[in-house]
């Protein structure tokens, strides 16, 4: 058996709380990038170290069910521990990592090996039975430039990723497009056509430049990122849900919502002028409202229809000797399926409703025993269709990331359709028509027409 050891105990920071390795390279933070490389390397079973920033490190990674392996979590402070924990499992052959540092190989040694970029030890192979501290110094590999990625400093960090976006060194799984000329440019961005771009540069989702910006060499712009009018970037990381001010010159630099660390001067500094560089937050309070609405109204109509509950469940129960029934569905929206958040759904028929189904069918079935899911706040009244783990599963990976960020509803966009489609691409299509006309116009269109269709009004 085989186990990766990796040391992230945050032993470099950008500033005070915040280690390099939980900063986005590219398109993800860093340690993310690691564990995946590790995972396509055969590592089905990891142990992370930590000591500083252990929830946010636990919240990235999770369980590692997402990648169909195991991580386990141990606290660290000294490396006297880090030495004894290694070699608990002597029986395996283990793979000590630091954490700042992903090396492109194609096959790990068997034997020990320790594996040095300039000099100074990044990984190393231990075999079974052997201690960290019986290796041999002369069993070392001198990694080569380009062979690895390495952001042990914050210069390390953005010639690292320079060479990453010129093709220099290996290659890493990303989410984004890349065109001939050095530039990868994500979905749902706004790009005003006076700006330019200089690559290498890389542009996440949901990005919006102004008249005029400038943009690279060597920048990656994280996902949900601003840049206002007649703003230059240059040889810098700007972190996810950050907005650049008009007329900036940005330079050798990470800026991480509302701090700057520049590499020039070797500072960092917190920036409380808005207008300069800021944390975009989503607001809260519109959702809020429109959840307590949807309560609302969804409590109004079940004391409306509780007679016609009851006699439901009178029905069910002397059919099948249970009042309701309940399946495990998908708790929409969430960041991560990592977080594993479901709730129960209840119905008074087994499995997902048809699409398209028969809307006498519909209302007595799934809506009026579903607005106890609207009551308690598991969904909104018009949304998307709840789904069990398993649908979700099988779904494709953009589909997955949409139905993440959308709403579960009793009522959906085919549901007001005037013939039956069971057609997957139109579905998807629905899916996405709703995830970006979320407004309160919108479900009061569906309802409306809902309950046309109900009553056979064309």
């Amino acid at each position: 058996m085989t186990q990766a050891i990796i040391d992230a105990r945050g032993q470099n920071e950008i500033y005070s709380g915040q280690i390099l390795e939980l900063i986005y390279f590219i398109d993800r933070p860093f340690l993310q990038h690691l564990v995946e490389y590790l995972a396509g390397l055969g590592y089905s079973e990891m142990l992370i170290l930590i000591s500083k920033d252990s929830i946010r490190v636990r919240k990235l990674l999770g369980d590692g069910t997402r990648w169909g392996i195991t991580i386990d979590y141990r606290l660290v402070k000294n490396d006297a521990a880090l030495d004894s924990i290694v070699d608990q499992d002597m029986d395996k052959e283990r793979l000590l990592v630091q954490a700042e540092e992903i090396l492109f190989i194609d096959a790990l040694a068997k034997c020990a090996t320790k594996y040095c970029i300039d000099g100074r030890i990044c990984w190393t192979s231990i075999p079974q039975g052997q201690s960290i501290n019986e290796l041999d110094d002369d069993c070392v590999e001198n990694m080569a430039p380009g062979s690895y990625l390495d952001i042990s400093t914050i210069n390390n960090f953005l010639n690292t990723q320079r060479q990453f976006l010129t093709k220099k060194s290996g290659r890493l799984l990303l989410g984004a497009h890349a065109s001939d000329d050095g530039v990868w440019i994500s979905r749902n961005n706004s790009i005003h056509p006076t700006v330019s771009i200089h690559p290498p540069v890389y542009i996440g989702e949901d990005c919006i430049l102004h008249q005029g910006a400038c943009i690279g060499p060597n920048v990656v712009l994280g996902n949900n990122c601003v840049v206002s009018s007649d703003t230059n970037i240059e040889n810098s990381l700007i972190c996810p849900n950050s907005f650049i001010g008009q007329k900036l010159n940005v330079q050798d630099s990470i800026v991480q919502k509302n701090l700057l660390v520049n590499l020039k001067h070797d500072s960092s500094l917190v920036v409380e002028d808005d207008f300069l560089i800021s944390e975009i937050r989503a607001p809260v309070w519109p959702h809020v409202i429109f959840s307590c609405i949807s309560r609302l109204c969804a409590l109004f109509l079940f004391i409306s229809l509780l007679p016609v509950f009851v006699f439901n469940c009178l029905i069910l129960l002397c059919r099948t000797g249970s009042l309701i029934k309940t399946s495990e569905k998908v708790r929409i929206p969430q960041t991560d399926f990592s977080q594993r958040k479901f709730f129960k759904h209840y119905s008074f028929r087994d499995g997902d409703h048809k699409k398209n189904c028969d809307p006498i069918y519909h209302f007595f079935c799934h809506f009026i025993p579903g607005l106890i899911n609207v009551i308690k706040g598991d969904m909104l009244i018009v949304g998307l269709q709840s789904l069990s783990p398993e649908v979700y599963e099988e779904m494709s990976s953009d589909r997955q990331k949409l139905y993440l960020s959308s709403h579960a509803g009793l009522i959906t966009e085919l549901d007001i359709l005037p013939r039956g489609y069971d057609d997957e691409d139109l579905a998807y299509a629905s899916e996405v028509f709703y995830s970006v006309r979320i407004e309160w116009r919108y479900h009061l269109k569906i309802s409306s027409q809902y309950a046309l269709k109900f009553c056979h009004i064309n």
